[in-house]
């Protein structure tokens, strides 16, 4: 009200007044404008990011198809493929069942084992993503695999096909399934039976049902057919992996520690790979973290289970 009395009475205060209000709302103008041509900007560049993952992805879809249409046509298609020794080589039944499992299997758990040996978070995240994401790929299509498509060449080379692309540098499909389906979809649901389980389920309910699990065991390993109990075998060890594996990949990693020149490990120019675990440890009253090698607690934990999986897998294979 004083500057308002003040210009009045002053007209040359009355410009400047006027000239700093014209100029507080041409830099607002100017800061809108900035924000819309930012934004702008990152619309652009995600359209062309789809785009181009558009485009690599379709390429991949269609180098496949070529591949196994020629391998098909001059292999499968003249039964070379039972008959000469390249051709059951190339395209037999149990070799590419083979060559599918070091696909999907071996060459996922190599890389595992190297992310847990390695001092970045990155990567054990992304391979337990990789697990979880074939343990989903292994609930949907088991069945059909074991009951419908058992010793059938195309489906192990679409198998295959599947298993590659969910790794393969510049795809990354684990991450595509992860974003779009996995965890927008799949995990609210974890969440709500895990819930549920921890306020229904208790130790009186679970000894008493210790005679019914044993009754089931039996039947489940003695009177079922072998196909039905290599799909349960399966389920069982993927099923409750699964599940913790998709908690883990949904917590944030641990964000990196801020450098300490005076500190040992500053000193020799080597870093080390801190996490939280699940509970924190007590140190004199205060709480500290604890520190594990190989990336967070619980994403080394997972993705160690996943290359033993690995291992009984590819060996139970061959």
């Amino acid at each position: 009200q004083q500057l308002h009395l003040a210009s009045r009475s002053n007209p040359k205060m009355a410009n400047s007044t006027t000239d700093y209000q014209s100029l507080a709302q041409g830099e607002e103008s100017d800061a809108k404008d900035d924000k819309q041509s930012l934004s702008n900007i990152e619309k652009v560049k995600d359209m062309f990011s789809l785009v181009k993952a558009v485009l690599c992805h379709g390429s991949y879809a269609v180098l496949c198809v070529v591949i196994i249409f020629i391998i098909k046509t001059l292999y499968v298609d003249t039964n070379a493929n039972s008959e000469t020794y390249f051709g059951m080589l190339i395209a037999g039944v149990n070799m590419t069942k083979l060559y599918v499992t070091i696909l999907g299997i071996s060459v996922p758990m190599l890389l595992s084992l190297n992310a847990l040996v390695t001092l970045d978070t990155d990567d054990d995240r992304y391979w337990l993503t990789y697990w979880a994401v074939y343990a989903t790929y292994t609930f949907l299509t088991i069945i059909f695999e074991e009951i419908l498509f058992e010793d059938t060449w195309l489906w192990y080379a679409v198998q295959g096909s599947v298993y590659v692309w969910l790794y393969l540098p510049g795809l990354d499909g684990c991450l595509v399934i992860s974003k779009l389906f996995l965890k927008p979809y799949v995990l609210p649901w974890i969440y709500r039976a895990s819930s549920w389980v921890k306020s229904k389920v208790t130790l009186k309910l679970i000894l008493g049902s210790v005679f019914n699990l044993a009754f089931v065991a039996c039947l489940f390993f003695f009177l079922i057919p072998f196909c039905s109990t290599y799909i349960g075998a399966t389920l069982v060890g993927i099923s409750y992996p699964f599940l913790k594996s998709m908690e883990s990949i949904s917590l944030p990693l641990p964000s990196p520690p801020p450098p300490n020149p005076s500190s040992d490990e500053a000193k020799g120019g080597e870093d080390q790979k801190t996490a939280v675990a699940d509970g924190d440890v007590e140190n004199g009253g205060g709480k500290e973290e604890k520190k594990v090698e190989g990336g967070t607690a619980r994403d080394s934990q997972w993705l160690t289970y996943w290359v033993v999986f690995a291992c009984v897998h590819f060996t139970d294979v061959w």
